[in-house]
């Protein structure tokens, strides 16, 4: 999430969200490479959740 993000640029006159300005001053120093724990030798457990919202045709 964090990595990816769009700037919109008006040809005539450059502007930035505040969402925009928000997300580039957070992630100033953002290093990809460290994980946020404070002990890097034991692991860090992500769920994940899936909830089906809409089925589209049934055979």
């Amino acid at each position: 999430i964090a990595g990816d993000y769009m700037i919109c640029v008006n040809r005539s006159k450059p502007s930035i969200t505040d969402e925009q300005r928000l997300l580039l001053a957070l992630m100033a120093d953002y290093d990809k490479a460290t994980r946020p724990v404070f002990n890097a030798s034991h692991p860090v457990n992500v769920y994940l959740g899936i909830t089906l919202t809409q089925i589209f045709d049934v055979v």
